[in-house]
């Protein structure tokens, strides 16, 4: 593992990534972000943290335990750090079990952190977001309002093969309607 861009010591050591660059090719930016360039030119800024695994259901089990480290590591009450390990676990569920319904497949779990704002992306390289059709083997589909009402904004993308959601949440962040 190499430590990812920034300050090293950043988060007490938290901020190790693998080094390697998602279906894309690297550069530094005009202020000196080291960026992964995406299909179709999608930019994403190197990540404290970044998580491959298998698109099977053991592997949320890590991803969720990573987000609740990073969580512990900032200090954030037991609170958030149910609600966005639920969060998180709901979009990796979503690529474990929508993404590649006939073939196998890898998904990512990227994490930026600041004392104050955590984003969590969660992306594979499946068939994409589409209409969902009602069946019984297709869950409750309480996956996306659950995201919806705790993280502080959520945003969905499909496009050139890469499907993100894309999670961004502050302490206490569960969103409050009405």
């Amino acid at each position: 593992m190499s430590q990812a861009a920034g300050d090293p010591g950043r988060f007490g050591g938290l901020g190790l990534g693998n080094g390697r660059v998602m279906h894309g090719s690297r550069q530094t930016t005009r202020d000196g972000a080291d960026v992964a360039t995406l299909p179709r030119g999608m930019i994403l800024e190197r990540p404290d943290v970044e998580l491959a695994m298998p698109a099977e259901p053991d592997s949320v089990a890590l991803a969720r335990q990573m987000v609740r480290g990073i969580i512990d590591r900032l200090g954030w009450s037991d609170e958030s750090r149910t609600d966005i390990s639920i969060a998180v676990t709901e979009a990796c569920t979503n690529a474990v079990l929508h993404a590649y319904p006939d073939s196998a497949g890898d998904y990512e779990v990227f994490a930026w952190a600041e004392p104050e704002k955590l984003v969590v992306a969660v992306r594979d390289h499946g068939q994409g977001i589409s209409p969902r059709v009602p069946s019984p083997s297709a869950g409750l589909g309480l996956g996306m309002p659950l995201m919806l009402a705790i993280a502080d904004e959520v945003n969905f993308t499909s496009e050139g093969g890469v499907t993100e959601v894309r999670m961004s949440f502050t302490p206490g962040s569960r969103r409050e309607d009405g």
